[in-house]
């Protein structure tokens, strides 16, 4: 599964008209994977190409235009991450088990409009 957030219309700031869309990788047409080798020789990177790709109004996560929160919040977590991998790991745990919970904290909650494809 691959997060796509893109500009949906010409605007003035940046952060206005991005939208958040899921593509399954492995079963949508006109996608490319190509692997990329380190310098070690493991493919621990890759290279997609989309030509053409057609997503379905399904894949959309939150609203059309409204995905700079959406995108802040996995910032957000992404710079816990980085600073503390282990109270990163912990607070993921205690999270996972109170949503409520993990609400309350995300500087911009996570609104999931429509179910999230297998």
């Amino acid at each position: 599964m691959y997060a796509l957030f893109g500009s949906t219309q010409q605007v003035n700031r940046k952060t206005d008209g991005v939208t958040l869309v899921l593509i399954d990788l492995k079963n949508t047409p006109g996608i490319t994977i190509k692997s990329i080798k380190t310098i070690a020789g493991d493919a621990e990177f890759a290279q997609e190409i989309f030509d053409q790709v057609k997503v379905p109004l399904d894949n959309l996560v939150g609203e059309i235009d409204k995905g700079w929160p959406l995108a802040e919040s996995l910032l957000d977590w992404e710079r816990i991450g980085n600073a503390d991998p282990q109270a990163a790991l912990k607070n993921l745990e205690k999270y996972s088990k109170s949503p409520k919970l993990l609400e309350k904290t995300m500087t911009h909650p996570l609104k999931i409009t429509n179910s999230i494809p297998n």
